[in-house]
């Protein structure tokens, strides 16, 4: 009977069993390997293997630059308030209170407020939940990592709390968690033992770390809390901006406080006090921000890049920066914009009853528009329906901080356009910063007239489809903001490095990390010399750069993760690894490593174990192990000892010769720049003056002598060549037909301005007694400006004069960087008044032949051209040695060259560089009128009475060396100076080519 009954289930179950063993022989006999692996990969690890950037290495082989492994400690707030206890219980406890987080510093009060949380029980969360279920979550997730409990345990305690009307705490359900799955904790006096001693460990651990950084007693805890604090801050600003559509910084506190931010200071439990100083912070960096970066940038760029000559140009330049949300958009501020722009209140909030705008169109916006009501300049329409006394307001602290409290703002259109025809860095930095405060205060009014509500009216409430947005991204920006890693020490002690690694489990938040950091070597060459300008610098990977490759990163993830791989998986992997930018991989940003990027750029590697334990014991070899491939060195052009000397010649000039015509105060402020060549086109040097920024420029000059800027290719002020263009010119018409070489022009004097001047027609000549007739090589060797004024008659057209500057590279870019996408290495090379060639007129003409007014050009465009002039071939210029540069013949035949080579070599036996003379050069001086003598720089002049300069200049000198056989080419170009080249260019010139270094290149042949 029983046999009957049961015998069919006996079957079965045999029967089961008898699959399940042949199952489990089929899985460890058939497909031992498959699971195996697949088992494996559950436990694999890998990570990809960084390669080293190529070093830029000096002519010769000296490191300029190299990557080194450096260690850093840095900080993320996330995984500190989510893994540390001190984090934990002031999240939780900020969560359930609704008040402000705050980080404990006492043993006792952070265990007991640590066992006073978990005293709570699902049902009081279920009744938080009812009113704010995002905190109530909140609460629930800290008491949990509070517990610190196994895996196993966290996992059905995690259940426990989920069940809403249970009234036992958080506590007691984790006894009863613990006691399910066999941990060792039993009871609650065990866990409340086990809470109390992670609450004293983390706090004992955050003070070893602290003494162990030197930090003083506290001092790390307040870091961290203001790290959390910044992270409130950045979410409530993100959160701000996403529903008012301006950063917050931009209102000030009056109108700030007749907005209604409740649901603002709910999300982030906020009180009062918290929001006002929240807003504190962003006004005040938003302000700094616009006065410190925006405008000082907004100034130098309208003398950089913009065609006006006046003041205008930094009106056109600054207005964006007010009429749009950033300073570094030019998108319009919808709904902002619209509402300053007429009377139609601002469509932002719901309900409000705001007014309508009753003042006048802010003159940023009148700007935008073109709308200059009779005014024939933005400058004068801006004190024509402006210009009342500048009121700062909340701009007032700062106002002073930047060094603007003594400074009195224009009073008059007519005082403005004075002002910045100064030319000086200095006020035209002030002039940007006061323009943009005076607009600010505008926008600000505007606003203020909307608002301007009856002291009893309601607070003005954003729309609701603005809030819910911002609300929905709150949790985005917490992550986003929280995930943002700070460094926290970035040259740590081996105690620190040692502590952070060995205990990691101790120290959640703080990290330490290998960074490859781009080093230069500040011994080989200067710190301060501007020629790492040229060098440039690096960058780390951009969001941009990350997002363009995120189809491939994702890529990469799964076949990192994949069980099992085929060859040609293999084979993806590898190219993506290999290809794909890390997070903190460095790019060229500019100069030499922006350019030769693709070089210096190596190729990463990938190391992969087969499982965790084999990582761990470190004796099992890799799955997979790629090196990395480095990137190739790139060999400069630049000759150390060459730039060293160049360097210092041009940053401590003695003066030299006649005495009795000096400009004293430039010889002890030098600003100006040497560059060397050898014939091919390799840069051999590339100095400029000052080498230290931020030094006090020479009262009343243009105050460039305050930057220290790389100057042998950018032009920051206008930069007329001078003297140094008449050969070119002269070549130019012997080539052309337009002259001979034996024909003689008259210097001779002339009625004009009621006297008799020497010179031709509007030109005067230097010479107080005329040259009488010269030839081509006399007019050199004495440097006529009369004989090249009839040369510019003879050009005929601003076509012709475009021509032969384009034919000798200048308004050409120099070559430096050929090839490259863009410009890597920052070059000014176009002749801004080459634009309007087409109208230029006779006396633009005669002017430049003679290198000045509409003629531009930088030291190494000068030096370019008279490599052409010493060799027949103009090259294209390099800073990288083996590079792709090539030259090209001139169009000039072997006797004009000849002749104006040999009246170079005159120049400097019996002409105006006679001090050179014995130096075996061919050369030319030159000196280009810049900017108005005043009584006050005449004062800091020497000369003989009777020969008042009656300008300032550029002065230059230019030649090759030796002069038969060239093997360097020299340019020296000083920044507006009192004198001309003959007592003061051609005096550094000789200091320049005494150099010991120099004799030594020139006896090496060049080499």
């Amino acid at each position: 009977m029983i046999g009957r009954r049961f015998g069919p289930l006996i079957v079965l179950v045999g029967l089961g069993a008898a699959l399940v063993l042949i199952r489990a022989a089929r899985i460890q006999v058939t497909e031992h390997e498959t699971w195996a692996r697949e088992a494996a990969n559950l436990e694999r690890s890998s990570r990809r293997l960084p390669y080293h950037r190529g070093k830029i290495l000096a002519r010769g082989g000296e490191v300029l630059v190299e990557d080194e492994e450096r260690y850093l400690v840095s900080f993320e707030w996330r995984a500190f308030r989510r893994e540390n206890p001190i984090g934990q219980v002031a999240l939780a406890s900020s969560a359930w209170t609704g008040a402000a987080v705050d980080l404990l510093s006492d043993p006792d009060q952070l265990a007991e407020r640590a066992i006073e949380l978990l005293e709570l029980s699902p049902a009081d969360l279920a009744v938080l939940a009812g009113t704010d279920r995002a905190r109530a979550g909140d609460v629930a997730f800290y008491l949990r990592r509070l517990t610190g409990l196994s895996e196993r345990a966290d996992g059905r305690l995690r259940q426990l709390i989920a069940e809403r009307e249970e009234t036992r705490s958080v506590l007691s359900l984790a006894e009863i968690a613990c006691n399910e799955v066999r941990s060792e904790l039993r009871g609650e006096d065990a866990i409340r033992e086990h809470v109390r001693a992670r609450c004293w460990a983390s706090l004992y651990d955050l003070d070893q770390l602290e003494l162990s950084l030197g930090r003083e007693r506290g001092a790390l805890l307040e870091e961290l809390a203001r790290r959390g604090r910044e992270v409130e801050d950045g979410v409530a600003s993100r959160m701000f901006r996403r529903a008012a559509g301006v950063p917050a910084g931009r209102l000030e506190p009056r109108a700030l406080a007749a907005w209604d931010l409740s649901w603002l200071q709910r999300a982030l439990r906020w009180s009062d006090e918290r929001l006002r100083q929240w807003h504190a912070a962003t006004r005040r960096g938003w302000q700094e921000y616009m006065l410190t970066r925006i405008a000082p940038s907004a100034a130098l760029e309208a003398r950089l890049s913009a065609e006006e000559t006046t003041i205008d140009a930094l009106l056109w330049m600054l207005a964006p920066s007010i009429a749009t949300s950033e300073g570094s958009q030019r998108a319009a501020l919808l709904p902002w914009g619209e509402a300053l722009a007429g009377a139609t209140p601002p469509a932002l909030f719901d309900g409000a009853p705001l007014s309508s705008a009753k003042g006048t169109l802010p003159s940023f916006l009148a700007l935008s528009k073109n709308d200059q009501e009779g005014a024939w300049s933005p400058t004068q329409d801006l004190f024509l329906h402006g210009g009342e006394a500048l009121e700062l307001g909340g701009w007032g602290p700062l106002w002073d901080a930047v060094g603007l409290s003594d400074w009195e703002p224009p009073a008059s259109a007519y005082e403005a356009f004075n002002r910045w025809e100064r030319e000086s860095s200095m006020e035209d930095r002030r002039l940007a910063q006061w323009l943009l405060v005076y607009w600010a205060r505008e926008w600000e009014r505007g606003w203020l007239m909307h608002q301007a509500l009856d002291p009893g009216a309601p607070l003005l409430g954003l729309t609701e489809d603005r809030v819910e947005a911002a609300l929905d991204d709150q949790d985005y920006f917490l992550v986003e903001q929280g995930r943002r890693v700070r460094a926290l020490e970035r040259s740590p002690s081996y105690e620190v490095v040692y502590l952070l690694s060995r205990y990691p489990e101790r120290f959640k938040g703080f990290q330490v990390e290998t960074q490859t950091q781009r080093t230069s070597n500040e011994g080989a060459l200067s710190e301060d010399d501007p020629l790492w300008r040229v060098i440039g610098d690096a960058r780390r990977t951009n969001l941009k750069e990350i997002l363009v490759h995120r189809g491939g990163f994702e890529e990469l993830r799964s076949l990192r993760q994949q069980a099992l791989r085929s060859e040609n998986d293999e084979f993806e992997l590898r190219q993506l690894v290999e290809s794909l930018p890390r997070y903190d991989e460095l790019h060229g940003a500019d100069g030499v490593e922006r350019l030769m990027d693709e070089d210096l750029t190596g190729r990463n590697g990938y190391l992969e174990y087969e499982s965790l334990a084999e990582l761990v014991r470190r004796g099992g070899a890799p799955v997979l192990d790629w090196r990395p491939e480095h990137g190739s060195d790139v060999e400069l052009t630049i000759d150390l000892d060459l730039q060293r000397a160049a360097s210092e010649t041009i940053n401590f000039p003695e003066p030299t010769g006649d005495t009795r015509f000096q400009d004293e105060a430039w010889f002890s402020s030098p600003t100006g720049a040497i560059c060397l060549l050898n014939p091919a086109g390799e840069v051999l040097a590339a100095a400029s003056a000052p080498r230290l920024g931020g030094r006090s420029p020479i009262p009343y000059r243009d105050g460039q002598g305050a930057f220290a800027y790389e100057r042998t290719l950018r032009r920051y002020t206008a930069l007329p060549v001078g003297s140094v263009f008449k050969p070119f010119a002269a070549l130019w018409c012997l080539e052309q037909g337009h002259l001979s070489e034996d024909e003689g022009l008259a210097c001779v004097h002339r009625e004009r301005r009621g006297a008799r001047f020497p010179g031709y027609r509007s030109v005067d000549c230097h010479s107080s007694r005329g040259h009488g007739r010269l030839n081509l090589t006399a007019a050199l060797r004495v440097s006529c400006n009369a004989y090249f004024a009839q040369l510019g008659d003879r050009l005929g057209t601003g076509a012709a004069l475009v021509e032969c500057a384009h034919t000798f590279g200048f308004d050409m870019p120099t070559g430096v960087n050929a090839h490259a996408e863009g410009q890597a290495i920052p070059e000014d090379f176009e002749s801004p008044s080459f634009r309007r060639a087409d109208s230029f007129t006779d006396v633009e003409l005669q002017r430049g032949a003679n290198g000045l007014m509409v003629l531009e050009g930088t030291p190494l465009q000068v030096a370019r051209a008279y490599a052409g002039l010493a060799t027949g071939t103009l090259p294209e210029l390099s800073f990288v040695r083996d590079g792709v540069a090539e030259g090209a013949p001139l169009p000039i035949s072997a006797d004009h060259l000849a002749v104006v080579q040999g009246a170079l070599k005159e120049v400097a036996r019996t002409g105006s560089a006679k001090l050179l003379k014995g130096l075996d050069v061919a050369v030319k001086t030159g000196s280009a009128d810049y900017a108005k003598m005043t009584p006050e720089v005449a004062a800091q002049l020497k000369f003989p009475a009777g020969s008042e300069p009656a300008r300032r200049k550029h002065t230059w000198v230019a030649g090759w060396t030796p002069a038969d056989d060239p093997e360097l080419i020299f340019v020296v170009y000083l920044h507006d100076v009192g004198v001309t080249s003959s007592h003061s260019a051609v005096f550094v010139a000789r200091q320049l080519l005494s150099r010991p270094e120099v004799r030594a290149h020139l006896e090496r042949g060049g080499s």
